[in-house]
């Protein structure tokens, strides 16, 4: 066997060894979301995200987005412009045993018919690329900081990392749009500049953009 021919078979074992556990990585934190959603304390209603949009110029969008954890006490706050006529927010949620969590994904500028005939989770993929991505924002080590509940930590973070299937560097990359890991878009273009919103949500799958 010549060595050209063995470096391919040794690297084709490799990336098949790598896929196998990339798999089982996945169904292993598929089933303990189960355990996770039932340990889940009482949920009421939360507003992880308080933001304001200033104005918009002929091809950008600015705004600021605060982030609350479940005592609506601020942890991070992003103020920037984005590219585009109107924003959108992208959450992906983890939905077990009847309860449904949704965590904020990204934020985007959006172009009305940019996406026409596109499928819409292959959009909301490619537009999130562009867009400013939150997880970081919010998933630290072992710890889903928008939900501050003493001793669940464990079963909010596992969840979380389900919904947002993050990778080696924590980013949210993939949109499996499965019943277990629901996607939803808000359209934040009806919003007024100058005006504050909220996002509520609920453990009932509830996702909301209300006035201050």
């Amino acid at each position: 066997m010549k060595k050209s021919e063995a470096y391919i078979k040794i690297t084709a074992l490799i990336v098949c060894v790598l896929l196998l556990c990339a798999v089982l990585a996945d169904l292993y934190r598929f089933s303990i979301c189960f355990k996770a959603a039932k340990n889940l304390p009482p949920l009421c209603e939360t507003v992880p995200i308080r933001f304001l949009i200033y104005g918009s110029g002929s091809d950008t969008v600015s705004a600021v987005f605060h982030l609350y954890n479940s005592k609506n006490e601020e942890f991070a706050a992003i103020e920037r412009s984005w590219k585009g006529e109107a924003l959108h927010i992208d959450f992906i949620g983890a939905s077990f045993g009847g309860k449904t969590l949704y965590f904020p994904r990204c934020i985007h500028g959006y172009a009305a018919g940019a996406s026409a005939g596109i499928p819409a989770g292959i959009s909301a993929l490619t537009s999130c690329r562009r867009g400013t991505r939150l997880s970081r924002y919010y998933m630290q080590k072992e710890l889903c900081r928008l939900y501050d509940f003493a001793g669940y930590e464990k079963d909010f973070f596992r969840l979380a990392r389900y919904a947002l299937r993050l990778d080696m560097f924590g980013l949210s990359q993939r949109i499996s749009g499965t019943p277990y890991n629901p996607h939803r878009t808000l359209n934040l273009a009806a919003c007024e500049p100058g005006k504050t919103y909220i996002i509520k949500t609920d453990s009932n799958g509830g996702l909301e953009v209300l006035a201050e």
